[in-house]
């Protein structure tokens, strides 16, 4: 019985998900060729189909990282304990705190980018994450409404459809703001414009939701 395959050396792996991530924001996952990103990563066929059954599982692989990536620098605050004083200061610290990832982690810009692709396929990480974000969201809502920090009169289901809406074209919107250099060569201003962007979403979403 063959051995399984030795996983990727993380220096490999890194370059390979570089170059995958390049080839989608350039052309889109239909568009993106794996023959290219396999040669400007430098890993063979033989190499890459022991460890990826195809383009789909290698870009699942990618986005998996990069939400990880993510995850690692920004913190969902828990609605729970939030008071009339805490709640808009803590929606303010989660979207500095996602600027601020820009700046500290460029792989936490290509998961935004990524996510926002037309094309991507269904990745379970995507689907887990979505869940999570739109569960962590009813919670925010409902706890602005209990502390009167949140408009009531508008109903819960509308109220969060705006909600996602509004902030997924805001998170677009920081992301093109930011450009789509190449942040391996220098991602400081992209980094920057993403922070700057982010601001500006907490005062939007404020005028939207406050009481």
């Amino acid at each position: 019985m063959a051995r399984p395959a030795r996983p990727l050396a993380e220096d490999t792996r890194q370059r390979l998900f570089r170059e995958t991530s390049s080839a989608l924001l350039a052309h889109g996952y239909r568009g993106a060729s794996l023959n290219a990103v396999l040669h400007a990563a430098g890993v063979s066929k033989s190499s890459f189909y022991h460890r990826f059954a195809d383009k789909q599982a290698l870009v699942s692989a990618l986005v998996e990282d990069r939400i990880a990536a993510l995850a690692a620098h920004v913190e969902l605050p828990d609605p729970t304990p939030l008071d009339r004083a805490t709640y808009w200061p803590a929606v303010d610290t989660l979207l500095a705190d996602l600027g601020a990832a820009a700046a500290a982690d460029p792989r936490t810009l290509e998961a935004g980018r990524l996510l926002h692709l037309e094309d991507l396929p269904a990745i379970p990480a995507v689907d887990r994450m979505t869940v999570q974000l739109g569960e962590w969201a009813d919670g925010m809502l409902a706890r602005g409404r209990t502390i009167g920090c949140v408009d009531s009169s508008t109903p819960p289901d509308l109220q969060r459809s705006l909600v996602v809406s509004v902030a997924t074209e805001l998170d677009r919107w920081a992301l093109e703001h930011a450009g789509r250099r190449p942040l391996s060569a220098g991602g400081d201003d992209a980094a920057k414009a993403v922070e700057d962007a982010h601001a500006l979403a907490a005062q939007l979403l404020r005028r939207l939701l406050a009481a």
